[in-house]
């Protein structure tokens, strides 16, 4: 599960949606191989980074569970 490293942390849909303001445009930061990735800032001010899936990217769970573990593993 991609919420057992304790670096992790797992949102609802509903949580990360508020924080983005709704994936808007103007909080895009970029583009990946696995879809868009957004700023956001939760109600207590902490700022955040929301990697978004695109449906047609081809990527899979195994795969962005790699990519995560690499990138914690990167910045130990």
């Amino acid at each position: 599960m991609l919420g057992e490293n304790p670096k992790l942390s797992v949102f609802t849909i509903g949580k990360l949606t508020i924080a983005t303001n709704n994936f808007t445009f103007d909080n895009k930061l970029g583009e990946g191989g696995f879809g868009l990735v957004y700023k956001g800032k939760f109600f207590d001010g902490q700022e955040i980074a929301v990697k978004r899936l695109s449906k047609g990217s081809g990527r899979d769970e195994r795969s962005l569970r790699m990519k995560l573990s690499l990138f914690l593993n990167f910045n130990t």
